[in-house]
Order: structure tokens, then sequence, then C-alpha cells
């Protein structure tokens, strides 16, 4: 394990200036009896000991190891706040989870009072975190004795609970004459396959700050060498390491953490699609290629394979390659869709290779989670702008479609439709992503060999002598294209 090297000068010069004590903290588990079980996003509740109050979070009674914010469909505006405080508190920090989209919340406000109905409160605008898995750090400003603090948030109508953000711990710090331990660790979390070995995060600390005693909060997923800090997987399942030492003289009391997420391997697709309990961690240990994505749901395939990811992750584009080398649990969703949930540890794409939809004239409820296009479809009217059903005809046969990610709808024609193949009812359904015209070229009966001379013309069927940049049609001889010239 390494450390932080400071000179002595530095240390004792540091003692005291900047160190701060815990005052309080709450760490949110699965089955905890430390707070009420709330099963909404509406109600207000309380800690065990009465020292936090929520408001707006929902914990899945105590079923998840986070409290999560953000409404279906109606704005929120979730808040805690803490019990007050004899000594002046310096900091508040907030460990936000897996769920987290920035985007979604209009704003954040630190009130702070002298009673806990914050009446002629103290106002002051945050900064939002930086990101899913990271500590937000809220300084006070102007500490004081025998305050309230309270943070609330602002979050508008969402398309799915919950997912605006999570939180796993909330911790107040006030100031101390004891030097800061300064543990911390280089990642928050690990991912690994079952019967493979990690490598734990960098440890760091102060010079001259207490050893850490490792441990373990599952042994059944993750042992811990106690003085090394090593670890050996064991099972299936997360498990949090920790390094702790109790604060003595010169130093406040350390403490750093970071979780470990071991899954059953899965190399492809199909082996996905075979796990049939729903809550075992996977390692997914294949790439996958992004088809299409919507907010928090993610198309993508390997080979001719696909799957939908539903849950927090990066911001991919289509053609993104996922790497192998994280976390989800597998579930037939209302046993139609097959999907990969709760993604743990997505990393971001390295390369782009692009993607190219399959084009086909037909689609089945075997097709379900293909991103395809489907060519000739005409519209005898105008495709809704909104969601909702609509059907377009190919060679005779209807086919079920609907704007399921309201893109803009088209005028009465012909169109190739590029979509998601869903199953509404027992029936294959066709949720639309995109439109392309076909346009009537003009140009027939032309009859050449393969050493006819080239020609281009625009989409009005007008020759052009020197194609720059755009879409064109291509002529040689009797073979007629379209291309992209760029």
């Amino acid at each position: 394990m390494k450390k932080t090297l400071l000179s002595l000068a530095i240390l004792l010069l540091g003692l005291g200036a900047n160190a701060q004590e815990v005052l309080s903290s709450i760490e949110f588990k699965q089955n905890s009896t430390d707070y009420e079980k709330i099963g909404n996003y509406t109600d207000t509740w309380k800690s065990t000991d009465e020292k936090w109050v929520f408001k707006g979070f929902n914990n899945n009674k105590n079923g998840w190891d986070f409290i999560a914010g953000g409404r279906k469909n109606n704005a929120s505006e979730p808040y805690f706040y803490t019990g007050v405080y004899a000594a002046p508190v310096s900091k508040i920090v907030i460990g936000i989870a897996a769920r987290y989209t920035a985007s979604a919340i209009t704003s954040a406000t630190l009130y702070v009072a002298d009673t806990n109905t914050f009446e002629n409160a103290v106002k002051t605008s945050l900064t939002l975190p930086t990101g899913a898995n990271s500590d937000w750090t809220i300084t006070i400003p102007n500490p004081a004795e025998n305050k309230y603090y309270k943070v609330g948030l602002v979050i508008p109508s969402q398309k799915s609970n919950g997912q605006a953000i999570s939180i796993n711990k909330i911790t107040v710090y006030g100031k101390s004459d004891k030097a800061d331990a300064e543990y911390a660790f280089s990642k928050a979390s690990v991912c690994a396959p079952l019967g493979s070995s990690i490598d734990a995060p960098d440890f760091t600390c102060a010079e001259g700050a207490p050893a850490p005693e490792y441990v373990s909060s599952n042994t059944d997923v993750a042992t811990v060498n106690s003085a090394t800090g090593a670890v050996t997987i064991v099972g299936v399942g997360t498990a949090e390491i920790s390094a702790k030492s109790e604060s003595n003289d010169k130093f406040l009391a350390g403490s750093a953490s970071y979780k470990v997420y071991v899954g059953q391997p899965v190399n492809s697709i199909a082996e996905t699609m075979a796990i049939t309990d729903k809550a075992t961690l996977l390692y997914i240990n294949y790439p996958l290629t992004v088809a299409f994505k919507n907010f928090n749901n993610t198309f993508a395939c390997n080979g001719n394979d696909f799957i939908q990811v539903y849950g927090t992750q990066p911001a991919y584009t289509v053609g993104d390659v996922i790497p192998a080398g994280w976390i989800g649990c597998y579930d037939l969703f209302n046993k139609t869709t097959p999907e990969i949930i709760n993604p743990i540890d997505m990393p971001e794409a390295t390369e782009n290779n692009g993607f190219t939809p399959a084009k086909v004239s037909e689609i089945t409820t075997a097709d379900v989670n293909k991103v395809v296009t489907i060519e000739n479809v005409v519209f005898a009217e105008a495709t809704p702008s909104t969601k909702d059903n609509f059907t377009g005809t190919v060679n005779g046969s209807e086919v079920a479609m609907r704007n399921n990610y309201t893109i803009k709808g088209v005028e009465a024609g012909t169109y190739n439709v590029t979509g998601v193949v869903a199953i509404y009812s027992g029936k294959a359904q066709f949720n639309v992503t995109g439109y392309e015209k076909v346009v009537d070229t003009g140009i027939a009966d032309i009859v050449a060999d393969e050493n006819a001379p080239v020609e281009y013309f625009n989409l009005q069927g007008i020759r052009v002598e020197n194609p720059e940049n755009g879409l064109y049609i291509r002529r040689q001889g009797n073979k007629v294209t379209k291309v992209i010239v760029k």
C-alpha cells in the first residue's frame, strides 16, 4: 500500500489547521435498522436516533444500499436536514451513488437556521455533484454553533422514478485541533468475475497517521487481510472493504472504503439470457456496440445478437464500443424484453466503429431489441410527433409502429424506417427512431457496361458535374446507387 509523504515540518504546521472531526454520519444499507422504511417518493421519514429527517427520498423499504430522488411524471423537491450541533459545522459530505443525472436537477440549496422549521434560514446556492459514485462536499460558509442544516433539491418531472440522484452516505464534519488522517482509496469500486483475483485500489494517508485495520463487510463475497489490505474473492455479490483507525492524541479517526462487486462471468448475450435469477450479479465479459440510446436505455449488439441495457450509464452515442468488464443483472422485463439492468461501473467507450442497421422486409417477436431498417414503408397519412401508435404498409402488409421516443413525425409518403423491435400484447411492434424519405430519382432504362462513365445527380435528379459534401445518386451504366461524398 502506498502512502502520501509529507515533510515533518509541513505536518507540524498543519496540525489542527484544516482537520475535520466527524460530528454525525448516516449510511444507507439494505435491511438497516438505522432509519425508517419508506417505499415512495413523497413521504417524510427519520433516522432511528431522530438526528436526520428526509422527505422525497425513497429507500425501497430499506431494500437498497442508497436512497433515491426524482419522481416519474411529477416534479419534486426532496431534502434532508440534520439535528442541531453544539460545535460549528465546517462541511457536509454526501456520497453520490450510481444513480445520478446532473441534467435532471434544476438546483440545490443549503439552508442554515436556528430551528428545524428553517424560518429565516440563510440560503446558499450549491454547485451540483460532479458525477455518479463520487463525494459531494458542501463547505459551510461562516460556521457557527447550535445550527440546523438542510440540503434541498429541485427536480422537474422525470421519465423514471429515482434516477435523478441517489445517496449512499452523509457525513457532517466540524473543526478539530487534531490532524486529519487523510485516508483515501484511488477508486470508489472494483468489478471482478468470480474465480479471478483483484488488485486493491491504492491507499493513501497522511504521513505519521496510524496504520489502518482492513475489514470486509461481507466475507461470503470477499475477505481482506487486516494488515495488508490484500483481497481474496470468495463468492458472487457485493462487499465493502474499509480501512479504519481510532483517533489518537494527534490524529482524528481514519476511515475510507471502496466497493467490490463480484459477478458470475458471462461471455456472450446468449449466456447472459440463460440466467434465471435477476438478483444474480453478472460480470459482462464481452464488448457491446451501441445501436440506439434513449435516456437510460441503450440497445446494443454483439455480432447478430441484441440486448437492452437499462440504468445509469455514460453518455454513449451510436457506434460506441462498450468494453467488457462491468457488472449488471439480467431480467426478462414483462416476460418479453431481455435486459441487463442496474449496471455498475459501465466504462466509457474506447472507440466508435459505427453501426449500420440491417435492412429487413418484416419483423417478428424473435427480433426483440434489434435495431433494423424496414424499407419502402408507405404511410397513408402523417405520422404522430407524440407518443402514439400508428401503422405503415410494406408490400401490402400492415406493420404496427409506435413513436415511443417522441421523434418528429413525417408527412404521408414512402420511407425507409429505422427503429427498435419491441413486443406488445404478444405481437411485434416497431418503435421508430428515424425516417428516410424514398426519393424518385427520375433515372431509368439506362443501358451501359461496367466501363461506362460515372455520373452524379442530386436527390432531385439534376446532374452534378463536381459533387461536393453531401448525398448523391451515382450512375454507372445501368447501376444506380446512393453515395455520400465527403
